[in-house]
């Protein structure tokens, strides 16, 4: 009966309305509203049945407190007794790293930037007496912002507040925290396609990692600087440097942490890849899966488990292991789970090449998909640049070289700007199969200055690609690999 819902107030209009009820009694009487929203706090702090919830709906609560506990000045409360012990569970990073809820925290976090992210957080003398944050909890703040920014595919904004938060860390010479961002910081310029500036990062956190006065801190700080540095090389395309890197890394921890001598998680799922391409026979190949196996067995993480997955999977395929498909598929599925918006690229493409090695090209250009719209959206430079190289031969092995050349000259183009030597002689190889389609004798040319792209890296692992694309334009053979003189 419409005349009985005809003087009915409009549901949708509440939210507003008490918006603006609540904005007046701000600003006429601040104190009772800091009040309010104080036994709001309180309130939504008892309501979860556990201390520490296990799912994304009974945190809910928990959330929304973090939100009043600002409004109400309770700063340090809110983040260390709530967001800190109960949604993060302390070090797990329990929301985070096994919920995958970014977006959930990152709106819990917005109490505490009143300016926007661009800005620092509240200052460190806000807040009640006895609530205000440090400045050492102000730059952990950042940090755990701009990690949710950057995971949800935000990179552009994730910037400022890793900027932010590692310059207040060395302003306060706070040289553990000042290493742990620039990782951060190393972390989000990486898919960026800032390579030179990640590198540079890379060795000032190296540098930083010398002045940590607690034992365990410096070493441990010291061997993920060493990682990252070596990640940042790799990428650089300075393979030998980045080898030197790593196996350093590995010596601090294997002469800290016995227990587990080798690199795991991302800096071991980084180092697996350059040992991959390094690998010239399956004694190598089985090296990598080995290490992604170790990992697997030490980091229980969705994002440590889906890296290690794509390590199995690689190496599987390289040795002819069919069992390469399911891991390939585990370590997408489990990148999806975890939620790491700025990781699932890469997954996509690394099960991609294999689907495109088996001929199975509609799916590996569905894989080319999903890693070119994530990619796209965050202007994720590295990745798009991957994805160049592979729609390229995908379009060759369709007999299609206009949209080829397209992505050759794409590829080349982010790859030269950006410094991303890794990936020069890929561009080789795929200049040498395009310019053949193009019935342009410069064809062996490019193929020459793949093999010698080869030999200076000591990429070995591109030595069959090349035997292959010298059998396609029909130039002589290269031989067998000259690293280990096998077929």
């Amino acid at each position: 009966n419409t005349d009985l819902t005809r003087d009915q107030p409009d549901l949708d209009a509440h939210p507003l309305v008490r918006e603006h009820f609540g904005k007046l009694l701000e600003e006429q009487d601040h104190p009772a509203w800091q009040a309010a929203h104080g036994i709001l706090f309180d309130w939504f702090c008892s309501l979860p049945d556990k201390h520490q919830p296990d799912t994304l709906e009974e945190l809910e609560p928990l959330y929304r407190a973090v939100g009043h506990g600002c409004k109400a000045g309770r700063y340090r409360t809110a983040r260390a007794e709530v967001y800190w012990e109960r949604i993060l569970r302390g070090k797990q990073s329990y929301s985070l790293f096994q919920l995958g809820a970014y977006s959930a925290d990152l709106a819990a976090l917005a109490g505490f930037f009143p300016d926007g992210w661009e800005n620092p957080p509240v200052a460190a003398d806000a807040g009640l007496p006895d609530e205000t944050l440090s400045e050492g909890d102000r730059s952990w703040l950042l940090g755990v912002a701009a990690f949710c920014l950057m995971s949800l595919g935000r990179l552009e904004d994730a910037l400022g507040p890793h900027r932010l938060a590692r310059q207040m860390d060395k302003e306060t010479a706070d040289w553990n925290n000042f290493c742990r961002s620039s990782e951060a910081l190393a972390d989000l310029l990486t898919p960026l396609g800032r390579w030179a500036e990640a590198e540079t990062m890379s060795r000032e956190a190296l540098d930083a990692a010398a002045r940590i006065t607690d034992a365990e801190q410096r070493w441990q700080r010291t061997s993920e600087a060493y990682a990252y540095l070596g990640r940042a090389r790799h990428g650089l395309g300075w393979l030998a440097q980045a080898l030197e890197d790593c196996r350093q890394a590995e010596v601090v921890q294997a002469q800290n942490d016995p227990e587990s001598p080798k690199l795991y998680s991302l800096p071991g799922y980084a180092y697996a890849q350059l040992l991959l391409e390094q690998a010239a026979a399956p004694a190598g190949w089985r090296e990598v899966l080995e290490r992604g196996e170790y990992s697997l067995g030490i980091v229980k993480r969705p994002l440590s488990i889906a890296l290690d997955h794509c390590t199995i999977g690689q190496s599987r395929a390289a040795l002819g292991d069919p069992a390469a498909a399911t891991a390939l598929n585990l370590a997408v599925t489990t990148m999806q789970r975890a939620g790491a918006i700025i990781f699932q690229p890469p997954m996509h493409l690394a099960r991609a090449q294999y689907r495109r090695a088996r001929h199975d090209l509609p799916a590996a250009w569905e894989d080319h998909a999903a890693a070119h719209a994530i990619a796209r959206r965050g202007n994720m430079r590295t990745y798009l640049a991957d994805c160049a190289l592979l729609a390229g031969n995908l379009f060759l092995d369709q007999d299609n070289p206009p949209d080829a050349a397209a992505r050759h000259a794409e590829a080349a183009l982010l790859i030269r700007e950006d410094g991303y030597g890794r990936r020069l002689a890929e561009l080789h190889l795929l200049h040498a199969r395009l310019l053949h389609a193009q019935h342009d004798p410069a064809a062996r040319q490019a193929l020459a200055d793949a093999a010698a792209r080869i030999h200076e890296t000591g990429q070995w692992f591109f030595w069959r690609e090349l035997r292959a694309v010298a059998k396609e334009i029909g130039a002589d053979d290269p031989g067998v690999c000259p690293a280990n003189n096998t077929p």
